[in-house]
């Protein structure tokens, strides 16, 4: 199908976006780069320099460092959605423990990585030289 109008192929475009990624989670650090990539090289090395914009040269974070924390979160949440959370080690009767700190840790992160997201869409695609 070909859409002529700029402005229905926009729409088209964006309903397309929503229902092919409607049942999919971007929480791997692997599937949100894949995502990203159709928007820039590198999309990881771009989220690292929003992240460390402004900030003392021995408080950066690398990108390895950055991706491990999401890649953290992904295996917990699995670990809750997937396994029911229960701590194998004590045969089922007990819950891995969640607390507070670790809960806004996370929130804060997460709110962190969305916030750049645009910022890592609008830059303008450039090619790399051959």
């Amino acid at each position: 199908m070909t859409v002529g109008d700029a402005e229905a192929r926009i729409a088209t475009a964006e309903a397309y976006v929503r229902q092919v990624n409607s049942y999919k989670a971007f929480v791997d650090p692997g599937k949100l780069a894949e995502m990203l990539s159709c928007y820039c090289t590198k999309p990881w090395d771009n989220i690292a320099t929003l992240i460390n914009a402004g900030i003392a040269e021995a408080e950066r974070r690398p990108t390895d460092d950055i991706k491990g924390q999401l890649k953290r979160i992904w295996k917990r949440r699995n670990q809750i959605a997937h396994e029911a959370d229960v701590n194998p080690v004590l045969a089922g009767i007990e819950l891995w423990p969640i607390d507070k700190t670790d809960t806004e840790i996370t929130i804060d992160f997460i709110a962190l990585i969305g916030n750049h997201l645009p910022n890592v869409i609008a830059t303008p695609l450039i090619d790399e030289p051959s």
